[in-house]
């Protein structure tokens, strides 16, 4: 059930959030925001990102000065060796889509985020489950 603890928080928060554009609260906020799998063209479901409103996370993040943060520098921040002085956001990849080699790693590179990858699989291949 340990194990399973993290994955659960992420699914929750993921749930919270979806379809809406990032709205960090008071200045020091730290919210995760979880793809599954971007489009080249419109998303067709709730666990696609066309990759131009990818895009338009990204700038976004970066108009606002919001600083994207990995979970390491989260645990610093939560155990207080580190303080956030703006808002902060972690992009997480789930479920091993090929997508996020072919569209997003070249949008963070081109912005220079970064993002946690969940993985299960190789990239692309198998079923979609984890489990």
């Amino acid at each position: 059930m340990k194990r399973a603890l993290p994955y659960l928080l992420l699914l929750l928060l993921a749930f919270t959030g979806c379809g809406r554009d990032p709205e960090p609260g008071a200045p020091g906020e730290v919210i995760i925001l979880m793809y599954h799998r971007l489009t080249a063209g419109e998303s067709t479901n709730l666990y696609e990102r066309s990759v131009d409103d990818f895009e338009g996370d990204l700038i976004w993040l970066k108009n606002n000065n919001v600083t994207v943060i990995d979970f390491a520098e989260l645990e610093k921040i939560v155990s207080g060796e580190k303080k956030l002085t703006s808002d902060a956001a972690i992009l997480t990849f789930d479920d091993g889509d090929h997508s996020w080699y072919t569209l997003a790693m070249p949008l963070l590179k081109q912005y220079g985020m970064k993002a946690t990858f969940f993985l299960c699989k190789k990239i692309g291949t198998g079923p979609r489950s984890c489990f």
